[in-house]
């Protein structure tokens, strides 16, 4: 039986006399012979198709709508290009020549490059097969079979170089280590390990370059905390370079030679967002990103008498003017680093107190500083400031007004004091007094540096026992008195008295301020506070770059 979507119709046709035809009148049923897709679920899913077809055929009927005048112009454009070649065909040729043009390049590089690996040495690599991976390639300690006698040697240069490199990390991290334990003695070590650090770097760069242009003789002067033998977990380098003949040249050659040390030294330290991080990852991790180094500031490269006349230039920052106030000879020739002090103190005695503005900035820079306050959070920095400017203020004064240098120039405070005391300007307990406050800050600042992981100079007071507090507090008010006496020192050297032999204001009454209290260089920090008490270890390495404690052999 054959079944049929509609009715069958006699016809009065002889040839056929059956067909399909349609009824008239007649209620057929829904698909009484069955659906064309079976299933209800794919029904519903072309049907739903079907619909989205629609409204997306809307949506692109309206799309044409809206971009009609685009359409008209870009068939405009087509018009006028099919216009434009058909009346220039040769530019048709254009491709042609770029395909020329590209494999007669290729060729040629394919000549040179043949001929470069045609100078190869025939024992330069090895032509035989290897069972494994490490037999190939080699280990870092053994190179591997497939490495020539060449880049054999090479490798062995790198593993010397190497080796060489992480035994000076190794021995800069001892010296941070002992530097932990806030002496003076162990804090200027290692600040002489740097500087003799940097002066065999420099030199080995220079002598790498194949020396200054000209024969240009140089001089490195590291300054700041780095001359004065007192540096941190965290303190910077600070350096200038004397050199006896300031051109172009010489200039551009001892900038180069500074962006490798910074590189050697800081790497790619976070802190330095001035400066280029174009180091990669590894260094020794001690910052040369502020102003007092020659990348950063190109007028720290001249002669002597450039230099010195930075002290005059009203725009050279604070900085750099007062950091030069503390200069340490570190490499090169010795006779520029004399030179430039000399100097120096000619320009210090251009003005009626007898005081060049470079040194005056020593007490000046005191008055920037916020008030010595016992909070809860006390700025272990602005107390040692408040110790170390007056000193270096009165000593230059002092010097400049004598018009002879000691030799050697007294630069860290603990040699500024002595030379007062020696010379009479301050009495001998006031400056051991002194001292004493001053190491005691210090040493605090570097237990905090160690605790925080990080350049802080804050203190919490609650984390000291009872006779550091004590220590503290009395040491402020010492301070205090210190400051007001410098103050009148300054007042007292501006007037006539000083030329007079008037009595200086410098006495060792503030010494009372003490009220008898002794004040240890080496104060004892004691965490009580469960969350924070692990923090504050003493054997363990300073992170003043994480990189460098990371580094693989």
């Amino acid at each position: 039986t054959i079944k049929a979507r509609t009715i069958w119709c006699y016809t009065t046709d002889a040839n056929q006399r059956w067909e399909e035809c349609q009824a008239l009148g007649v209620i057929l049923p829904v698909c009484s012979s069955g659906y064309a897709v079976p299933d209800e679920s794919d029904r519903k899913a072309l049907e739903w198709v079907a619909i989205f077809c629609w409204i997306f055929g809307v949506f692109w009927l309206f799309i044409l709508w809206c971009m009609w005048k685009r359409i008209k112009l870009a068939i405009a454009i087509n018009q006028v290009a099919v216009t434009f070649m058909g009346h220039t065909p040769q530019v048709c040729a254009v491709p042609v020549v770029q395909s020329a043009g590209t494999l007669l390049w290729v060729g040629i590089w394919f000549f040179l490059a043949s001929f470069l690996l045609s100078q190869v040495p025939d024992d330069y690599v090895p032509t035989t097969y290897f069972s494994t991976y490490a037999e190939a390639g080699g280990t870092w300690e053994t190179p591997g079979s497939s490495v020539g006698e060449g880049l054999r040697a090479m490798a062995q240069r790198k593993k010397r170089v190497k080796t060489a490199e992480n035994q000076v990390r190794d021995a800069l991290q001892q010296q941070r280590l002992q530097m932990l334990k806030g002496s003076l003695a162990d804090r200027q070590n290692y600040s002489l390990f740097v500087n003799r650090l940097l002066a065999e770097k420099f030199d080995g760069y220079v002598d790498a370059a194949g020396g200054p242009p000209g024969g240009a003789q140089y001089a490195v002067l590291t300054c700041g905390s780095t001359g004065r033998l007192e540096m941190a977990p965290f303190s910077d380098i600070d350096y200038m370079i004397v050199v006896s003949d300031a051109s172009d040249d010489v200039r551009e050659f001892f900038l180069r030679i500074a962006r490798h040390v910074r590189c050697l030294f800081a790497s790619s330290d976070r802190q330095c967002i001035r400066m280029p991080q174009d180091c990669g990852p590894r260094g020794y991790g001690i910052p040369m990103c502020e102003f007092m180094v020659p990348e950063q500031s190109p007028e720290l490269i001249g002669t002597p008498s450039q230099l010195a006349n930075l002290q005059l230039n009203a725009s050279v920052v604070d900085h750099i003017k007062s950091a030069m106030l503390d200069v340490r000879f570190a490499a090169g020739q010795k006779a520029l680093f004399d030179s430039f002090v000399r100097r120096w103190f000619d320009t210090a005695k251009n003005n009626e107190l007898g005081l060049g503005p470079g040194a005056a900035l020593a007490l000046q820079g005191l008055e920037a500083y916020p008030a010595l306050e016992l909070v809860p959070d006390v700025q272990l920095k602005n107390f040692i400031k408040a110790i170390q400017l007056p000193v270096t203020y009165i000593s230059l004064f002092l010097q400049v007004h004598d018009e002879i240098l000691p030799n050697p120039i007294p630069l860290h405070i603990s040699d500024r004091l002595e030379w007062l005391a020696a010379r009479g300007a301050l009495p001998k307990n006031m400056t051991e007094a002194l001292l004493d406050a001053y190491e005691f800050f210090f040493a605090l600042r570097v237990q905090v540096q160690n605790s925080r992981r990080g350049p802080s100079n804050w203190l919490e007071l609650e984390v000291l026992d009872r006779n550091a507090t004590e220590q503290l507090m009395s040491s402020a008010r010492f301070i205090d008195c210190f400051n007001k006496e410098a103050f009148a020192f300054r007042s007292w050297a501006s007037s006539n008295a000083s030329r007079r032999g008037g009595p200086s204001p410098l006495t060792g009454e503030c010494l009372r301020e003490l009220k008898g209290v002794r004040v240890s260089r080496a104060p004892a920090v004691v965490e009580t506070r469960p969350l924070r008490a692990n923090a504050w270890t003493g054997e363990r390495y300073t992170p003043v770059n994480a990189l460098v404690d990371d580094r693989d052999r």
